[in-house]
């Protein structure tokens, strides 16, 4: 059963899509973690496994940068603290 106001004579069959999710909706935080890994990506990390997207590594020279996401928090370990900090104030 369609929700009253969605209705459209003649188009009955058909449904409306989101493009993006909401807060407070069920996928809301798949849509945030999704966005994360974007940014990582860009960021040029690589995720260490793709079934399983919580630790990502950064590899530049002899710099290693490992990023652990765990729910909405994030654990920086790395061999250069200096570039540790660039990374955090990436936008």
């Amino acid at each position: 059963m369609l929700a009253e106001g969605f209705v459209v004579k003649g188009h009955e069959h058909k449904i409306c899509k989101l493009i993006k999710s909401l807060y407070g909706l069920k996928q809301a935080p798949r849509a945030c973690c999704d966005k994360l890994i974007e940014h990582l990506m860009e960021l040029n990390f690589k995720c260490f496994n793709i079934d399983d997207a919580t630790l990502f590594v950064k590899k530049v020279g002899k710099i290693v940068v490992y990023l652990v996401v765990f729910v909405d928090d994030l654990l920086i370990a790395g061999n250069n603290e200096s570039y540790i900090a660039s990374i955090k104030k990436e936008n």
